[in-house]
């Protein structure tokens, strides 16, 4: 059993900052949220990127407030990712600004590994809840309304490179911004993969019957 009332999802390498726990204890004390959207700084080639696109994460929420979703795939579980679900909450859902620290220490060899298998599981995501919307939240309906297009990537660029100013953070923000690019391509062509085999897959059985 869980003692407290609301629990903090974090990775090995998130660190919480003071301002995030002065944030966090202020609101917490009297609030009708059972969740909160949290913040992260971007972390990228040894380098903390001030500006450009940041992806919000719901790490925080109340105990019993909801559960993580179940998707009745097996396409991602041989590449030994982390738990990527996302918890449905029955509730309002608020946001606390102040970041918590990400601090990637492992590399562009490993950041790029692990765009391409979150990519894998992000197409196989893709068509097993596109018809679920009712359980996604508002940012993942606006997301997998555009997701299986291929100028996803382009529109994400553009917003993080030049309305988040992500050229201010120099040549770092453009390759950051490039990386996300070619992560929604990547996407895209996977879920276009997936469909070919499935294709395939019921014409050979077709054939056979």
């Amino acid at each position: 059993p869980i003692r407290n009332k609301w629990v903090l999802f974090l990775d090995a390498d998130e660190f919480v900052t003071d301002a995030f726990k002065k944030e966090l204890a202020k609101v917490i004390q009297n609030t009708d949220n059972v969740g909160f959207w949290l913040h992260y700084t971007n972390d990228f080639m040894g380098r903390v990127l001030k500006y450009g696109a940041c992806m919000p994460k719901l790490a925080l929420f109340k105990v019993g407030a909801g559960e993580y979703e179940f998707i009745d795939e097996k396409a991602w579980s041989h590449l030994g990712m982390e738990i990527h679900e996302h918890p449905i909450l029955d509730g309002k859902v608020g946001e606390i600004k102040a970041p918590i620290v990400h601090r990637e220490f492992r590399g562009l060899t490993h950041y790029i590994q692990k765009h391409n298998e979150y990519s894998s599981w992000e197409a196989h995501r893709f068509l097993t809840m596109k018809d679920k919307k009712g359980e996604l939240t508002f940012r993942q309906k606006v997301k997998y309304r555009f997701i299986d297009t291929w100028f996803l990537g382009f529109m994400y660029f553009c917003y993080s490179y030049f309305y988040k100013l992500g050229f201010l953070d120099g040549k770092m923000g453009y390759i950051y911004a490039a990386y996300k690019m070619q992560y929604f391509f990547n996407v895209k062509a996977k879920i276009e993969e997936i469909r070919v085999e499935e294709t395939q897959s019921h014409k050979e059985m077709t054939d056979e019957n």
